[in-house]
């Protein structure tokens, strides 16, 4: 399809989930991406399938853009609320895509533009109802879960002798830390009986993350900042996968790739109530929901060990029916084609 246009924010495909979800769409469709980023003002790309420079120069490239998309199909993936992109631009031929979750407070201040859209896609039924209630007819609205490239994953039993969980949900930032249930997680470490946490974070804020809990003892989490390329080879290490979330955050996925990635390797997950995953792993047993408090999260632990064989059976399978990839194309390109 020659006639589509991706519009992003911060493209990172070699890092970032969604980015990587905007890459795969990009090249399976033959499309064009736009890009806006903070990363430097000199860091600019005019390529055939890429332009990427900094938000500043937005002003200057407002216009040639406006004319470049108006015969195309435009994939605005980025949020709800977009600011530079979703005000300006037609909507007849829009298609919206959200990985995060905004409040319908915050949804009808959008409604003018949302409104006029072709098809808003999200990624969890909870920002569904969110939608609806904000006034959004459900004709328009769309569920499709994010991707994982199944070959990638397979399962292969923990090499760690003591349970171990994994938290590989990187917080960009420090302020992101709490509602990313980091501190929670810190506040349980004294608790956790012959269980081990490890933190696989990759760049982001670490050093001040690091000055934050400068002189706590940590008598049972391990934290490594490194970028693993190989992260099936990470998920065989350990038992299962954590995302501790506070709550429903519009800088926080409904549904963390760590969670889809894990799942995909064979390892159960431990997922707060507040993420959009958590029916999902409660609905297939693959893993535990528990509330984002100490001793919700402790008896979480306990759970899923004492009947580990039971949800580790059920990953696999979960994430082939709800993240392949080829059902992730197949409908976004049904949707092309109704735009079309």
């Amino acid at each position: 399809m020659r006639s589509l246009l991706f519009l992003t924010q911060r493209f990172r495909p070699r890092f970032e989930a969604t980015s990587k979800e905007v890459a795969l769409l990009a090249r399976h469709f033959n499309g064009k991406t736009h890009d806006l980023h903070l990363d430097g003002y000199s860091k600019i790309q005019f390529h055939a399938r890429l332009f990427s420079y900094h938000f500043l120069y937005y002003v200057l490239g407002f216009f040639p853009l406006y004319l470049f998309s108006r015969n195309k199909i435009i994939h605005l993936y980025t949020s709800l609320c977009d600011r530079p992109y979703l005000p300006f631009l037609n909507k007849e031929k829009m298609i919206v895509t959200s990985a995060n979750f905004f409040r319908q407070e915050r949804i009808k201040k959008k409604m003018k533009s949302l409104s006029r859209i072709h098809t808003i896609i999200i990624q969890s039924e909870v920002q569904k109802k969110e939608l609806r209630e904000a006034g959004m007819h459900e004709q328009n609205i769309k569920v499709i879960y994010p991707p994982v490239d199944l070959q990638q994953f397979s399962y292969h039993k923990a090499t760690a002798t003591t349970f171990t969980i994994l938290n590989a949900s990187c917080p960009a930032k420090v302020r992101y830390l709490g509602k990313r249930g980091i501190y929670l997680l810190l506040e349980a470490d004294s608790f956790l009986q012959d269980t081990k946490i490890t933190f696989l974070w990759r760049g982001g804020e670490y050093p001040l993350f690091k000055e934050r809990i400068n002189g706590k003892i940590l008598k049972n989490i391990k934290i490594e900042n490194k970028i693993h390329t190989d992260m099936n080879f990470q998920y065989a290490q350990v038992h299962c996968t954590i995302i501790p979330y506070l709550q429903l955050d519009e800088y926080l996925k409904t549904m963390p790739t760590s969670a889809i990635e894990s799942l995909a390797a064979g390892k159960p997950v431990l997922v707060s109530s507040q993420t959009g995953i958590a029916e999902i792993i409660k609905k297939e047993k693959c893993g535990v929901v528990f509330e984002p408090t100490p001793e919700s999260l402790l008896k979480a632990v306990e759970e899923i060990k004492k009947n580990y064989v039971v949800y580790q059976k059920n990953c696999r399978k979960t994430a082939e029916k709800y993240f392949s990839q080829e059902s992730f194309l197949k409908k976004h390109e049904e949707i092309y084609n109704s735009v079309l």
